[in-house]
């Protein structure tokens, strides 16, 4: 088992804070995989969809594979107030209720199978995005949204609550439904762009929308954007999450950026690819209280968040550190300086 930490010395503070890395695949010898999602149950629990190896749940110490899934290719996976699960696949909807799987598919109702994007919405009603528009299911009938209620198109890549309205992405721009009507966001409306990747619901006056040009914040009435020009380091954004401090964290093909007001923190492969090369291509992101939880293209990385206040121990002379020492007592040579690296 090989952790990564990395040291930030606050030295006016007398604060050391850092994070530590796990790839979770890894450690308990699953098969490398792309992570599709991943969602926090009722228990904390932490549940992992892979684009071929079905679904995964941590408890914090190990992995259990879910069985019982209508298909291994697993696209979006989202958790609601009620304890259950929802599994979105290639061959329809699963849910899981306290251990009872139920499958939902077009011979049970459902107007399209092909799932790509699922959240929980206000009375336990979840929200499917698929290839024929945007599905609502209350428990016992689904309801189709499509291009002839107003959504710009019918394949509906993301969607989110806010805690009133869903939010829908596609192709070609974002929407908003209240309930009876949509109210749709292009370039024109200030987005930039309509190819939107990502949204993510904090509250009606906090959603972060994802495209391939940036990151756009929707305030309630406007958006302020955000990419490479202003703290992001790629425009290609994919996916969102917030943490129990309030730091936003920002997942792209090549990086992971995490933004503390104006603060932006970078976090690019040589970070985490040591050796194994298990987390080479963030896809997506997961905050859950203080951890954050990174899916790559094969593996799901854990970040745990720690500080240690006034340290009973003096400083160090230099801010310039080049080795660090393993485990076996071996000291190598690392390539980035103002870091200091422990592996045990």
């Amino acid at each position: 088992m090989r952790y990564i930490i990395l040291f930030i010395f606050l030295l006016s503070e007398l604060t050391i804070s850092g994070q530590t890395w796990h790839g979770l695949l890894y450690e308990n010898n699953v098969s490398p995989t792309s992570i599709s999602g991943i969602a926090t149950d009722m228990n904390g629990d932490i549940w992992i969809a892979t684009e071929s190896n079905g679904a995964y749940r941590y408890n914090g110490t190990g992995l259990v594979q879910i069985s019982g899934l209508q298909s291994n290719q697993c696209r979006a996976i989202t958790s609601d107030s009620y304890g259950r699960i929802w599994i979105g696949s290639n061959l329809g909807l699963i849910c899981w209720n306290n251990g009872v799987m139920t499958s939902y598919n077009t011979q049970t109702g459902m107007q399209s199978q092909n799932v790509y994007s699922l959240c929980a919405g206000a009375n336990g009603a979840v929200w499917i995005g698929t290839a024929a528009g945007l599905i609502r299911f209350d428990g016992n009938s689904f309801t189709l949204y499509n291009t002839a209620n107003g959504l710009p198109s019918n394949i509906i890549r993301t969607v989110s609550f806010d805690g009133t309205n869903i939010w829908a992405g596609s192709l070609y721009g974002l929407s908003k439904f209240d309930g009876s009507s949509f109210q749709n966001y292009s370039i024109a409306n200030g987005l930039p762009a309509n190819n939107i990747r990502s949204v993510f619901c904090v509250s009606p006056n906090e959603v972060w929308i994802g495209t391939n040009n940036g990151a756009a914040l929707f305030n309630g009435s406007g958006f302020q954007i955000l990419n490479h020009t202003n703290g992001l380091l790629s425009d290609t954004v994919l996916s969102f999450a917030k943490d129990a401090g309030g730091n936003t964290w920002f997942c792209t093909p090549t990086a992971i950026t995490r933004m503390n007001g104006s603060v932006f923190t970078h976090f690019t492969e040589i970070y985490y690819d040591i050796s194994i090369d298990q987390f080479t291509e963030p896809v997506c992101i997961h905050a859950s209280g203080d951890d954050v939880f990174i899916g790559t293209n094969n593996d799901c990385v854990k970040i745990k968040r720690w500080m240690v206040k006034n340290p009973k121990s003096t400083f160090l002379q230099t801010d310039s550190i080049s080795t660090f020492i393993t485990n076996t007592g071996a000291l190598l040579a690392i390539d980035y300086p103002d870091i200091l690296g422990l592996e045990f």
